[in-house]
C-alpha cells in the first residue's frame, strides 16, 4: 500500500505542458502601448519643495554649507551628555522642608 492511499488521496496523473507556439512572451504590438512624451509626468512642487527651493536660493553659502554638513550626520548616533546633579545647600533643604510642612 502506498502512503497516498494510505491517508485516503488518490494520485494524480501528470498532464503534459501544453505545446509551444514558438513566441512564448506575451508582449503586445509596441505600436499599442500607451506613451507619455515626459516620464514621469511633472507636477507642482509640494510645498515643502517650494521652500527648499527658496532656501537653495536666498540663503548665504555659509548657512547651506553648514545645512549640507549637518546632513551628512543625520544616520550618525545620538549622544547624551553625563547628567550632573548638584546636591543641594543645607539652607535650601531646610527651606523646602519648611515649605512643605503642614501648619
Amino acid at each position: 500500500m502506498r502512503a497516498n492511499e494510505a491517508a485516503g488521496t488518490k494520485e494524480r496523473a501528470a498532464k503534459p505542458w501544453p505545446e509551444s507556439t514558438g513566441d512564448m512572451s506575451r508582449r503586445t504590438d509596441e505600436a499599442q502601448l500607451p506613451k507619455l512624451a515626459v516620464f514621469p509626468t511633472p507636477a507642482p512642487l509640494t510645498p515643502e519643495e517650494q521652500a527648499l527651493m527658496r532656501f537653495a536660493e536666498q540663503a548665504q553659502p555659509g548657512t547651506q554649507h553648514a545645512v549640507l554638513e549637518a546632513q551628512k550626520h543625520l544616520g550618525d548616533p545620538i549622544t547624551i551628555a553625563k547628567l550632573r546633579i548638584r546636591p543641594l545647600d543645607a539652607d535650601e533643604t531646610t527651606l523646602d522642608r519648611k515649605e512643605t510642612e503642614l501648619p
